[in-house]
């Protein structure tokens, strides 16, 4: 079990620790406490708040699998904590967000193959509901319940009024299309034809 060094201070529903809403207000926080001063209820918010953090720290640390020692080897604390962000946020997979098609190069689900991701749902763009009592945060992206059936499709990106691709409505699907061919062709004679250029060319 990996170890925590960081513990927070003065945790007891009971401790003597002085109230938030005094803490707030006390004058110490824009100057410091003066020499005999503070009162232990004072002093112990202050040790209560830096340790609540640094506890809270090295536990996210530990929960990634390595000791949070207190030793004060600062630089390794740094090391562990951004190998912490990268393990418990899951970016060394590149973890998607929710509700973002990509393209995906197998038939097996993202989290059968991605270890990072076996925790995760992965769905597939076939025009199912789904429910938002299940899919909460999936059911802000589509508040329609319904993902786009995009089986077969090439993903385009919405146009957003540039004109290249206009009159088209965000996740709607683009039929066949095929621009306009054209050509010209001179004046033809038994003996062969002024000009032809663009989609025709000259037989025999």
């Amino acid at each position: 079990m990996p170890i925590n060094n960081f513990k927070a201070f003065a945790l007891d529903h009971n401790a003597n620790v002085m109230s938030q809403t005094d803490w707030e207000a006390l004058p110490a926080l824009q100057t410091g406490f003066s020499s005999g001063k503070a009162s232990s209820a004072q002093v112990n918010k202050a040790i209560r708040q830096s340790t609540s953090i640094a506890s809270l720290v090295g536990q996210f640390i530990a929960n990634s699998g390595d000791d949070a020692l207190d030793n004060g080897d600062v630089d390794e604390l740094v090391t562990k904590f951004t190998n912490a962000l990268i393990t418990n946020l899951r970016l060394g997979a590149g973890a998607p967000a929710i509700g973002i098609p990509f393209f995906w190069p197998s038939s097996a689900m993202p989290n059968t193959v991605m270890d990072e991701w076996s925790d995760m749902v992965f769905l597939k763009f076939n025009g199912a509901t789904f429910s938002a009592t299940t899919y909460p945060k999936l059911a802000l992206v589509f508040p329609g319940l319904s993902l786009t059936e995009a089986r077969g499709e090439f993903l385009r990106l919405w146009d957003e009024g540039r004109g290249v691709d206009s009159g088209r409505a965000l996740l709607s699907s683009q039929s066949d299309a095929i621009r306009n061919i054209t050509g010209s062709v001179g004046y033809i004679t038994m003996v062969g034809t002024s000009s032809v250029d663009g989609a025709f060319t000259v037989g025999g």
